[in-house]
């Protein structure tokens, strides 16, 4: 199982899911890795999921042994049917502005040469800094 999703909620009913419909049959627990969650840096959480993915070898083991592969007839038998409609990538959930400000506002808070960044009413960046132009970093800043 592959949940994208802003928290792993559904990983506990899908394993309780699991549990209900295969007593009879002794088979290891499913895999469920989450692509994302909350307060967790995106990439890492991503990275980490594929990385557990691609080094299960029972996982692709079984994936291969379900599918039906005819011997060289086409090769669009090797893989599986996609879905060929487009992907909206509208989101799903309503952020209010607050939100937004407080999530994008704590990604980056201090920056090097623009500073502190501030919390206001817009949701594009504002930052605070001051810029010494004889410190080497700023020296850039210095006319000849």
């Amino acid at each position: 199982f592959l949940e994208i999703s802003s928290h792993p909620v559904l990983a506990t009913s899908i394993r309780e899911c699991y549990e209900l419909t295969n007593l009879q049959q002794q088979q290891q627990q499913p895999l469920i890795l989450p692509t994302l969650k909350r307060e967790e840096n995106e990439q890492i959480t991503l990275f980490t999921s594929l990385a557990q993915l691609t080094t299960l070898y029972h996982v692709w083991q079984q994936y291969f042994h379900t599918r039906q592969i005819s011997p060289l007839k086409n090769h669009e038998e090797y893989f599986d049917n996609f879905p060929s409609h487009k992907f909206h990538l509208s989101p799903c959930w309503y952020e209010s502005k607050d939100s937004a400000i407080q999530r994008l506002a704590n990604r980056i808070p201090t920056h090097s040469l623009l500073g502190i960044r501030q919390l206001n009413d817009q949701t594009s960046a504002t930052w605070k800094s001051l810029i010494n132009i004889n410190l080497p970093q700023h020296a850039f800043f210095k006319r000849s």
